[in-house]
């Protein structure tokens, strides 16, 4: 719908609500005006890509709920899912962490084997973590190196550390490790920054510290470095601990959505990828594991940045053996137009935008994106959840209040009389809003270097407001699945029965000395004639989600393969022999020597 916004303040007499309310209140959106319009529509049609949700099937209930009512339903915490093999029995478990405080349970979901799964949270002492904070976002790793998994629930507010006693065990709390840390993060990286075989922890923090007041996340300023939080790195010491007193503070105070982890020059140390909302995102080059450099303007233009960025996945989708670059944004013409941006790695050590060239950029307001073989054909796809929020009451669009045009009205203003605006006429929603609501997602289909959105078509049609999603093969096929934490609703789980255009291989990696899931390591697999496929091990890029950490490579049917070379984290190498159509445990130590 086609309009010319016009002021909404008088200087004689204040706003002028009830026009905008009028005007505006009610203004329709379209929901389908998101997406790349498609000569892609023959491509969709042909596709093999199928997807059946089975979430009920499989015992998985997971439902967020809402803030109880006004204002506060723009300040409800989003849910984030975590993927993890706790009790080693080859099958991975999922993990709800609901994105409240007062009590609301967190569900741990265990794999009975590919058929079901069991809410085991209360054995374990998983549920009943959020009585003083909101839970935020869950890691789960081995900390302290004894073997067994421990887990870090990351909060707006302190964090809580447990510690893990192996299989089927309850755990317990350490939280004394976390030395009174507290923030308010979106986002959490796992990596051995400084390479001394010790994880530590990047928090990408949303909102600063609770002492700071002088913040309006609901309407910063477009390019406001300020306001947000100081993003920070808790360097991990030997007996499992974190001490802030030795913690890496970053200079400016940005809205952090998402933390993404990569080796950008390949020299050993894991460079940092930020996702800021309101303005550009920030990447960091490693020197030597306690400096981090601005390289942003080096490697990502700023200019094109989408300035509302959620999501910070990081793959070498195009397998020039370098990786490239997904991340999402808030695409709501005529209000916003801020495209999801793609990242391809260019000759040299910069970056060139090229979403909209290869078909992935429009998508609605997006959150978690992940890449994945979907359909071993070879070539990479690319998974991405949308949607917004709505009041908890709104199941369809007409007759409800247009949130969007709202906000939109709230740059009319000025500056001086923004905040007392905004608090009477954007944060005090009536039930009955809704923003960027009732979008699909998009699954875009690679075909030649080309992504096409074939998600209908797949049997991935949901309207709800996705947040975190997560990679996970959870029965064991290859095929990739993945479950998506919805807001306001039922948790997702989405079952991949795409017919196989090929083989696959996959890795699972095993770091050995109570390091089984090897953060920062780098498989390579030779292909005679052709690049490396090139994966690097970092389960938390993404956006509230921790993915299935073993590595699927599609390839076609009888296409040579060489080595699977694994770099770990400390750059020591080992090669390692593999069968195909199946996982494979690689186990540091088991390899044979490396010669280039």
């Amino acid at each position: 719908m086609a309009f010319k916004p016009r002021p909404v303040f008088s200087l004689c007499g204040g706003f002028s609500l009830a026009g905008a309310l009028v005007f505006g209140g009610h203004l329709r959106e379209d929901v389908d005006n998101v997406y790349e319009p498609a000569p892609s529509a023959d491509v969709a049609r042909a596709s093999a890509m199928r997807f059946e949700e089975v979430s009920g099937p499989l015992g998985v209930h997971f439902h967020h709920d809402y803030y109880p009512g006004p204002p506060v339903y723009l300040a409800t915490m989003f849910p984030a899912v975590s993927i993890v093999d706790l009790d080693e029995d080859g099958y991975m478990d999922i993990y709800f962490s609901a994105g409240h405080g007062d009590g609301v349970p967190n569900y741990f979901y265990h794999n009975n084997s590919g058929k079901d799964f069991t809410d085991q949270a209360a054995q374990l002492k998983l549920q009943n973590l959020n009585r003083a904070a909101p839970s935020s976002f869950s890691v789960f790793a081995d900390f302290d190196r004894d073997g067994n998994t421990d887990v870090l629930v990351a909060k707006w507010g302190c964090h809580v550390l447990l510690k893990g006693h192996g299989p089927n065990q309850p755990f317990t709390n350490v939280s004394e490790r976390m030395a009174n840390y507290c923030s308010n993060p979106n986002g959490v990286g796992v990596a051995d920054l400084d390479k001394d075989g010790i994880l530590d922890l990047v928090f990408g923090n949303f909102l600063p510290d609770a002492e700071r007041t002088d913040h309006n996340w609901h309407m910063p300023t477009k390019g406001d470095r300020e306001h947000g939080g100081q993003d920070h790195i808790l360097y991990g010491l030997a007996d499992g601990s974190f001490d802030p007193g030795t913690k890496y503070t970053f200079v400016e105070g940005t809205f952090t959505h998402a933390i993404g982890l990569t080796d950008l020059n390949r020299d050993g140390y894991p460079d940092i990828l930020m996702a800021t909302d309101w303005s550009s995102d920030d990447m960091f080059l490693n020197k030597g594991g306690h400096q981090f450099v601005d390289i942003t303007d080096e490697y990502i233009s700023r200019d094109l940045a989408g300035n509302s960025s959620m999501n910070s996945e990081i793959f070498d989708y195009d397998q020039d053996e370098w990786p490239d670059i997904y991340i999402t944004n808030a695409f709501k013409p005529p209000y916003i137009r801020a495209h999801n941006n793609m990242w391809k790695r260019a000759p040299g050590k910069g970056f060139d935008e090229v979403a909209m060239d290869e078909g992935a950029g429009r998508c609605g307001f997006s959150w978690g994106a992940k890449f994945a073989d979907f359909d071993l054909d070879g070539e990479s796809d690319l998974m991405v959840i949308n949607g917004r929020l709505q009041g908890p009451d709104v199941k369809q669009i007409d007759g409800a209040y247009s949130f969007w045009y709202q906000r939109f009205l709230l740059h009319e203003v000025p500056v001086a009389l923004r905040d007392q605006y905004a608090v009477e006429h954007v944060l005090q929603m009536p039930p009955n809003f809704y923003m960027s609501s009732f979008e699909r997602s998009c699954l875009f289909q690679q075909k030649n270097g080309h992504f096409y959105d074939v998600a209908t078509q797949a049997g991935i049609t949901d309207r709800l407001n996705g947040r975190g999603l997560a990679l996970i093969d959870y029965d064991n096929d290859g095929r990739m699945d993945f479950v998506v934490a919805n807001v306001g609703a039922d948790a997702l789980v989405y079952h991949n029965v795409t017919p196989p255009q090929g083989e696959w291989v996959g890795f699972d990696l095993d770091g050995g000395l109570g390091y089984r899931v090897p953060f920062g390591a780098r498989l390579e697999l030779e292909r005679p004639g052709k690049t490396r496929v090139i994966r690097e091990l970092y389960p938390t890029n993404g956006n509230k989600a921790q993915n299935d950490p073993r590595m699927v490579i599609g390839v076609p049917n009888g296409a040579p393969l060489g080595r699977a070379i694994i770099v770990w984290a400390d750059g020591a190498e080992e090669a390692f022999a593999f069968s195909r159509n199946q996982y494979n445990r690689l186990i540091r130590g088991r390899g044979d020597k490396v010669e280039r």
